[in-house]
Formats: structure tokens, sequence, C-alpha cells
């Protein structure tokens, strides 16, 4: 099994490359953002920095009947209705796995404990390069253009979100790719909420794990904040 993260404490256990690569060229890294267009992007929290010593991400992935989920916490500054998302990952395929795909939104959540349920939907997810590639991996942003129902978020509530890529082949992996740069590259819309994420993936022993700080599920190095998007419209 990979590590939960790509940067573990022992350097022993890091994701192997697939080649001589440690970078690729970034493929949209010139401000635009294919899934997060102007006319529907309520938020994206930026691209991820290979470049910043404290980059990493978490394995996000359901595979061959594992379950490995990031929740991330987002804080809206207007009420909306979120209708698509993206998550970026570092992914070791190239093709879609199962669809439809789940995508959901918890409230009150806090170390050790999953909050409640907020909203549950899910959607066809696609796949396309994105940004810079890292240990010789390709980064994919996987987008759900139309939720199969809305999610309506509230004004000054801190969410916590998760979308889950879905495979059947008990080989891909991927990792949900953190955000470190101080300002994001490609930010849009709210501030980013820091140190409030969390990470439930029973095989590694995390139950609502927190991702941030010395103990967190990523060990100290990074995860403050990860890179998503979340697209809709303002309802006020």
């Amino acid at each position: 099994m990979p590590p939960a993260s790509l940067k573990p404490s022992d350097a022993t256990g890091v994701l192997p490359a697939t080649d001589s690569r440690a970078n690729e060229p970034a493929a949209h890294s010139n401000g635009k953002l294919p899934f997060c267009p102007p006319k529907t992007c309520l938020y994206y929290s930026g691209d991820f920095d290979s470049n910043n010593p404290h980059s990493n991400g978490l394995f996000n992935l359901g595979n061959g009947g594992g379950f490995w989920e990031v929740f991330v916490g987002v804080k809206p500054t207007e009420s909306v209705v979120v209708t698509g998302a993206t998550f970026n990952e570092l992914s070791s395929n190239s093709q879609v796995g199962l669809n439809s795909t789940p995508f959901g939104v918890n409230v009150n959540m806090s170390s050790g404990n999953g909050g409640t349920f907020w909203c549950s939907t899910h959607g066809t997810v696609t796949m396309a390069a994105y940004g810079e590639s890292y240990y010789g991996y390709t980064q994919y942003s996987y987008t759900i253009k139309k939720l199969s129902k809305a999610c309506k978020l509230k004004k000054g509530t801190v969410y916590f979100v998760t979308l889950v890529p879905e495979y059947t082949d008990g080989s891909t992996i991927a990792y949900l790719l953190d955000v470190e740069d101080k300002p994001a590259p490609n930010h849009r819309g709210w501030k980013n909420v820091l140190d409030d994420s969390f990470y439930l993936a029973p095989a590694f022993g995390a139950e609502y794990e927190p991702t941030w700080g010395n103990s967190g599920a990523c060990n100290g190095i990074g995860c403050d904040g990860f890179s998503i998007a979340l697209t809709g419209k303002k309802t006020q």
C-alpha cells in the first residue's frame, strides 16, 4: 500500500517515482482555469507548488473496497448554491474510474469527529491534465461539472467538502495535492481556510484525523489546505 501522504516522516516510505523526472512543465499555469470558468467560479483555493518545501498531498481514493477520504474546509463569504466541484490530484491513472462519483459536504467536524452530513450527492466525473506533475506522476483535475443535486452553503459557515475518485483495479493511486503558497497561485473567491481539514482512512488508522500539524495525517509537512474548486451561483 502506498503511504498516506506524499512525504511521510519516514523518507523510505515516500511515493516512488515512475521515472527520473522530479517535475514536469505546467499544463495550465497562465491564470486560465478550465474547471472554474469566470461565470460560475465560486472558489478555487489555488495551485499546488512542488517548489514549496512544505508541499505534500494525501491519498484520496476509493479502490478495491478500500476508502481514503479528505474533507477540505471552506468558508463562503456569501450564500451560494454549489453545482460542480474539482479536486486536483496526482494520479497514476489517466483514465476515469467508476461513475457516478460521490461528492459530499459535512458540518461541525473536529478531531476524531465526522460531524453531520449537510449534503450528499454525486455526478459524472471527468479528468484532465492540469498544472505541474510530481514524482513523475501527472496531476489531473477530477471535475464534476453538474452535481445530481445542488448543495446550498450559507455565508460564514465552515463546511467540509469531499470528492473521491473511485476505481476497482486495486492498483490506481491518487493523492489530493495541497496548497501552501501565500498567496496561492490562481486563487479565486473566498479566503482559504487553513488548518481545518480532516482525513478518514481506516487502513491508515485515521479516524477524522487533522491533516495539519506535527501529529496530523501529513506528519507536520504541509496539508494546511488543498487544491479544490467549487462552481455554482450566489443566492444573495
